[in-house]
């Protein structure tokens, strides 16, 4: 991962040992940032967004934590950087806020659930649990200071909710989630993009004002992947129908404003990233290929968004092909 701060150009790796180093992009100036003898590895090094400290899943026989360093030249005593241990609670994912203040991570929490919780980076003082759920995802506002929360996956016991970083109710119950995984904020928090169910395994694309309230609903779908622009108030989107691989779809690009659609490409898109400015997005397809069937798509009796995947075989050995295009022209950049 490299550091989203433009003054330090740098990135962190896990080397074979399992331990923590630093490295310009070049290759040059390598630095161990840590040493465990006690036999801790580490997973998911992830920078703070200022670029000033590194949290990091570490390991070891006895339980799991979060660990926070700073890029020194000497390796950092594990004591110093713990932040959070747990010999049941084990972590599995972290997350920076935007104002590289707190450490949002999920960990068990009970029988087939899990835990967020919040740290501050700093250590100053313990982790508390925000919300507790099955499976979990959420996006924090550029302040730091809202979460947006989806809970569950569909149905009654689904919730999409706002917190704040206490895991306060901000604004409960925005919607009945539909086929989606983690919600958006746009650049200032004016919007948030989420899909809510319609039933029979039909979701809706939603895009919320929160300065006014309104929502402009984008598009019916079987289930949809969303990111906004870190730039723009535009979000692109991949959907699908109810009998196809969820979330992967052609990819299009909403105006929060205007809520003009455009169609970027009508490939199948299994995943896909903006670039720093916002001005580029790097896609994903299966093969280079423009057909939508490299999956066989078998519906089950008992709900219509249930599928069953069976891959057709390749005529040739490529798997994955990467491209990049200009959102405003649509042309692809070479």
């Amino acid at each position: 991962m490299e550091s989203a701060n433009d003054t330090v150009n740098r990135l962190v790796l896990v080397n074979n040992e399992g331990q923590l180093e630093t490295v310009a992009p070049d290759g040059a100036d390598r630095q161990l940032l840590t040493q465990a003898s006690d036999g801790t590895f580490f997973q998911f090094p992830a920078w703070s967004p200022d670029g000033n400290a590194i949290a990091a899943i570490g390991n070891r026989r006895t339980g799991s934590g979060i660990f926070v360093f700073s890029d020194t030249e000497t390796p950092v005593e594990l004591d110093d950087a713990q932040r959070y241990f747990s010999q049941s609670q084990e972590p599995i994912y972290l997350y920076w806020s935007p104002d590289s203040e707190n450490v949002s991570f999920l960990a068990s929490h009970s029988r087939d659930m899990y835990g967020l919780s919040v740290i501050p980076g700093s250590g100053e003082t313990d982790s508390h649990v925000v919300a507790v759920g099955s499976p979990l995802y959420w996006n924090w506002a550029e302040d730091g200071e809202i979460l947006l929360l989806h809970a569950g996956e569909t149905g009654n016991e689904a919730r999409l909710i706002a917190l704040d970083a206490d895991g306060n109710e901000q604004s409960p119950n925005l919607a009945q989630p539909g086929e989606f995984q983690a919600p958006g904020i746009s650049p200032g928090g004016r919007f948030w993009s989420y899909a809510e169910e319609e039933g029979r395994g039909v979701s809706t694309l939603v895009v919320a004002n929160t300065a006014t309230g309104e929502r402009r609903l984008v598009e019916q779908t079987g289930s949809v992947a969303m990111s906004w622009s870190p730039t723009t108030e535009q979000l692109a989107y991949t959907s699908s129908g109810v009998t196809a691989h969820p979330f992967w779809g052609p990819l299009r690009v909403v105006d929060a404003e205007s809520g003009d659609t455009r169609l970027l490409t009508s490939e199948t898109v299994l995943a896909f990233f903006w670039s720093p400015d916002g001005r580029q997005i790097a896609y994903l397809t299966l093969n280079g290929s423009q057909r939508d069937d490299y999956y066989a798509v078998e519906p089950k009796a008992d709900h219509i968004s249930r599928v069953a995947y069976q891959p057709v075989q390749q005529s040739n050995s490529e798997f994955l092909s990467l491209s990049v295009m200009d959102v405003a022209t649509g042309q692809g950049c070479g």
